[in-house]
């Protein structure tokens, strides 16, 4: 009992901190992605600046789901669907309002995070 509920603790936080880091993935690819994604064409020290900070990024995100008890294929794949549905959410569906994405955030998170 004392087991299961350790797990539920933990998988309570690292849920929370996926929705932290959703937060601000959603934060910066609205205002800030597209400015330093130009600017990264032009100057190579901000390209390996932004290449240092998405590998970061997503070794953050591999340590997250690792914590979950995921692994192998199982890991991976949580992985890339967090990383490509988070950073082309908004592309994909222009018209979703912010409030209805808010809402969607706990939903998508509990979905990955799911046994």
């Amino acid at each position: 009992m004392a087991t299961a509920m350790a797990v539920t603790a933990n998988s309570a936080i690292v849920a929370l901190r996926l929705l932290l880091i959703l937060f601000l993935l959603v934060l910066f690819q609205r205002k800030l992605r597209p400015i330093f994604r130009a600017w990264a064409q032009t100057d190579p020290a901000v390209l390996a600046r932004r290449r240092e900070v998405y590998c970061k990024q997503l070794a953050w995100l591999w340590k997250t789901f690792k914590e979950l008890g995921f692994v192998g294929d199982e890991l991976e794949t949580r992985v890339r669907l967090f990383l490509c549905y988070f950073t082309w959410e908004r592309i994909m569906f222009p018209g979703l309002s912010k409030a209805r994405a808010k809402r969607l955030l706990k939903h998508q998170v509990a979905l990955l995070i799911r046994p």
